[in-house]
């Protein structure tokens, strides 16, 4: 249960609430653990603004001059905050909804911000990292490594009804593939998001399902996958938000033949950030190439370039934001595979 509360009884049978998050204690029922029935008799409830989680479900206690307000969430909270500029509070027209999450924002009881990020929300605790906007797919990146990518979610998604199927890249990279054919027109896929969104992620996701059901006579496909490596090593650095960002656009075009296999591939990079090669903010890096070549080249390189027992911290353009190790990143390991 994520607002903490459970039930518990005394020694002499007396109901009381304790939480586990925050060690409260209360004879009185939570709003988290009321009905619906309970919570209609509680009065309105509201999608009321969190520092922490945007919006969530709480009443409106008491309203002030200025435009701000005075509210109590389900878990209890109480705290002053106000709306946006221009924005009314949203009412909740039915507690019960909140606990009916859906893969497809289409099909919410109330389409509004609030309620879309609720949803989101309580997906994403259950690393449902995927919900469909009809034809659009919605990711949450969720820092870490999850079983969705094997070998038997990619034939569910090629041999499998998409109508039965949990919303994935697969399924949008299946559904293009499938129509290229069917409907004898170009297909584009769009990849946008806020840095440390996945974008890098879902791009590999995507080329690495063409590859798998498509494959090629020529083994081109492969080609086009060990791109990736070598398009990060130069392009791609740790910043603030992400440690592994694409520091440039990417537009990809992948080609088929007539038999449905890929016969190659073409990349254009654009915008590339030229000036974190002389400058990097605090606690962020260079291009990962530099890291990579210093960590893993082998000797004979290292003569070559003039660069022997040499670390990050003996050049200016790598240590002036004092961040020359990611503990999550292997620059030695990195370097072998942009080498392949």
């Amino acid at each position: 249960m994520s607002h903490g509360w459970r039930e518990l009884r005394t020694a002499d049978g007396q109901t009381y609430f304790h939480n586990t998050i925050t060690d409260d204690t209360t004879w009185d029922r939570p709003a988290a653990l009321m009905s619906e029935a309970d919570l209609a008799a509680e009065g309105e409830y509201y999608w009321v603004p969190n520092p922490e989680q945007a919006y969530v479900p709480g009443q409106i206690l008491q309203r002030y001059d200025g435009g701000e307000m005075f509210f109590r969430t389900l878990d209890g909270q109480q705290y002053k905050a106000s709306y946006p500029r221009g924005e009314e509070p949203i009412r909740i027209q039915s507690m019960a909804s909140l606990r009916n999450n859906t893969d497809d924002l289409v099909k919410l009881d109330q389409v509004n911000n609030p309620f879309i990020i609720h949803n989101m929300r309580e997906r994403a605790k259950q690393y449902l990292i995927y919900t469909s906007v009809g034809d659009i797919l919605i990711s949450i990146n969720p820092y870490t490594s999850l079983p969705l990518y094997t070998p038997e979610v990619i034939d569910q998604y090629q041999h499998g009804d998409p109508m039965k199927l949990p919303p994935h890249l697969y399924g949008i990279a299946d559904t293009c593939f499938k129509s290229l054919f069917n409907d004898n027109k170009n297909q584009s896929v769009i990849i946008s998001g806020e840095s440390g969104a996945g974008k890098t992620e879902a791009t590999k996701i995507i080329l690495q399902y063409l590859a798998e059901v498509a494959g090629s006579m020529s083994g081109v496909e492969q080609k086009m996958l060990l791109a990736n490596p070598v398009l990060e090593a130069f392009g791609n650095a740790k910043t603030v938000r992400n440690n592994n960002s694409s520091r440039f656009g990417k537009w990809m075009e992948v080609h088929f033949d007539n038999s449905t296999q890929i016969s190659g591939c073409k990349i254009v990079n654009y915008l590339l950030e030229k000036c974190r090669v002389v400058f990097q903010a605090p606690s962020e890096r260079n291009y990962h190439i530099f890291y990579q070549i210093l960590a893993g080249a082998p000797p004979a390189l290292q003569r070559r370039l003039h660069i022997e027992g040499m670390r990050p911290d003996h050049f200016h353009y790598l240590n002036q934001s004092g961040c020359m190790t990611v503990e999550s990143i292997d620059d030695h390991g990195d370097f072998q595979a942009t080498l392949e």
